[in-house]
């Protein structure tokens, strides 16, 4: 085989790897209307709810997260475009229930919001804001700090974005999930998560066994020029 063909093949191998595109797994990115017409979140899920005020229904989990709106939130949550670092597309807060329930919250609760994704081996640096306070896990793998930004005078840590590192030391399909700690509140409450993260996708199939049938044929090119 010439030389010219050799690059060519090389060429292929090297733009299926550099052109794996990024997948987004913002919380409010992927949204559809339920029966109920209701947004929810086609990426992100409730697994758990723990400490649900009394009198309060909500759906038994595992359920979509609820999109929350910008007309809907009454809270001064951040409204903001992501932090510069972060990807560009648009990120909105997943809630547990939508619209807000009311009532007295005398227990505040507990909501575990869990994303699937893929991701070859690496770090990437997660965003995210929640109210009132979060732990995080990658898998059942509890991430180093937990992230309590309460401040005099600023209870909760929705009016400003954050940041942490999640190592993925496994390619392919991994868990994150986020547990929200929600405060009580004497006259009606609801709770919210918005993450913005992106993680390079992991190569199809396919595209695997075109790469390695590329490698193949440099391979035994280069026997047949030492012969």
């Amino acid at each position: 085989m010439k030389l010219g063909k050799i690059s060519l093949i090389l060429s292929a191998v090297a733009c299926m790897a550099l052109n794996a595109s990024a997948t987004i797994y913002n919380t409010g990115y992927s949204t559809s209307l339920n029966g109920g017409g209701q947004l929810v979140d086609n990426l992100w899920r409730i697994t758990n709810l723990q400490q649900v005020p009394t009198g309060v229904t909500l759906p038994t989990p595992p359920y979509p997260a609820f999109v929350l709106p910008a007309a809907t939130i009454t809270w001064p949550w951040d409204l903001s475009a992501p932090p510069v670092g972060a990807n560009t597309f648009a990120t909105q807060w997943d809630s547990n229930q939508q619209p807000a329930f009311s009532g007295g919250d005398t227990n505040g609760m507990i909501t575990t919001y869990t994303l699937d994704f893929n991701a070859p081996v690496g770090n990437y640096t997660l965003y995210f804001e929640s109210d009132n306070y979060l732990d995080m896990y990658l898998g059942s793998v509890s991430l180093p700090n937990r992230f309590l930004t309460e401040a005099a005078g600023n209870p909760g840590d929705f009016l400003a974005w954050h940041s942490t590192t999640v190592n993925v030391a496994t390619a392919g399909l991994n868990q994150l999930n986020i547990l929200v700690y929600n405060f009580p509140f004497p006259t009606g409450n609801y709770t919210g998560l918005r993450v913005n993260f992106e993680a390079p996708s992991v190569p199809e199939p396919s595209s695997m066994a075109l790469m390695a049938g590329g490698l193949v044929a440099l391979l035994a090119a280069a026997k047949r020029r030492k012969q």
